[in-house]
């Protein structure tokens, strides 16, 4: 009898801390919802389908974001200008040498952006269509 106890108990331990597990990871990849005349904020990290830590370009004449896997964080951005306006607006324009991340000629001007801008900036063009 004892032996039949404790194995529907272990499963609903397992599952309880399962359930735990995945209720965390879903909370901690949600973030704010904006509100109507919110200002970009760095320090909040908003909901959306990118993430967050993430740095995607645009070409200028592009019309979809994109991730170059080996060049998709902002340490990798070398150049001090650039770095700056990405940690306060989110958002650069300019042009950037993949190689080592430094300043580049303008001549191939590219939208730079981190996830959480974009995810602040879907959810302001949602309330603006609204």
């Amino acid at each position: 009898m004892k032996k039949l106890f404790f194995i529907p108990a272990i499963v609903f331990l397992i599952g309880v801390f399962v359930n735990i597990g995945f209720a965390s990871e879903q909370k901690s990849s949600k973030g704010v919802t904006v509100q109507v005349g919110a200002q970009y904020n760095p320090a909040i990290k908003y909901a959306g389908d990118y993430r967050s830590d993430l740095l995607f370009f645009k070409p200028n004449a592009g019309k979809y974001w994109r991730r170059i896997p080996r060049f998709d964080r902002l340490k990798y951005v070398t150049c001090s200008d650039t770095t700056a306006a990405l940690q306060k607006e989110g958002i650069w324009e300019g042009h950037l040498r993949l190689k080592d991340g430094s300043c580049s000629s303008s001549d191939e001007p590219s939208s730079w952006a981190l996830g959480n801008r974009l995810n602040f900036d879907e959810q302001i063009n949602q309330l603006e269509s609204n």
